[in-house]
């Protein structure tokens, strides 16, 4: 009789280990093993940090939120907030300030955080990166009020969007029922509906 054990393990290959997952073994009864599989390959693992957060503005007295437009892998237009690395001697409210003033050329004097919203945490695969390394982000979300007069303006605007990159095809101010209908990852509109009696 066959029996099949599924395992967790690791194996060295070079100088990184390799985990392996789910490995199923087919051993026949006087213990030899005769297949395995669902190997998978080393996988390199980035730790980040980013910040920034929902910047809006009440205009007549309507509330607007900003966005940043950019063209993903598919060719289709990705709405995002504002955010940024997180230098090593800054906290999470100096980077924020500092990368939405950067993102979208509003100025800097001109941004007020009223409040942490959330700290958020995802991973994937970073395809566009030599070894596809695996990208695990913690991204800290404030809510920024924006009270001067400039129109913004994405840095690094893409003028040729033809092609998908790191590179903004646009920005704009979204009013709240707007960014209702936008499908975001995460649920911005749900961290902004917690957080309207603030605005």
């Amino acid at each position: 009789m066959l029996k099949i054990y599924k395992i967790s393990a690791e194996m060295q290959e070079g100088n990184k280990f390799c985990k392996l997952r789910n490995i199923s073994l087919v051993i026949s009864p006087n213990f030899t093993i005769i297949d395995s599989y669902h190997i998978y390959p080393a996988m390199n693992r980035i730790f980040e940090k980013s910040s920034g957060g929902v910047v809006y503005r009440k205009h007549q007295e309507q509330i607007d939120i900003l966005l940043l437009e950019r063209k993903n892998m598919k060719g289709e237009i990705d709405y995002v907030l504002p955010k940024g690395h997180m230098e090593a001697w800054e906290t999470a409210k100096e980077t924020a300030l500092r990368e939405i003033a950067e993102e979208t050329g509003l100025e800097h004097a001109k941004l007020e955080i009223i409040k942490f919203m959330s700290k958020i945490n995802y991973s994937f695969i970073a395809g566009h990166m030599e070894g596809n390394p695996l990208i695990d982000k913690d991204v800290y979300l404030f809510l920024v009020k924006y009270t001067g007069e400039l129109d913004p303006t994405a840095f690094g605007i893409d003028i040729d969007d033809s092609e998908p990159g790191e590179k903004f095809s646009g920005i704009s101010w979204k009013s709240l029922d707007e960014i209702e209908k936008i499908n975001m990852k995460p649920d911005i509109f749900g961290f902004i509906k917690k957080n309207v009696m603030y605005m």
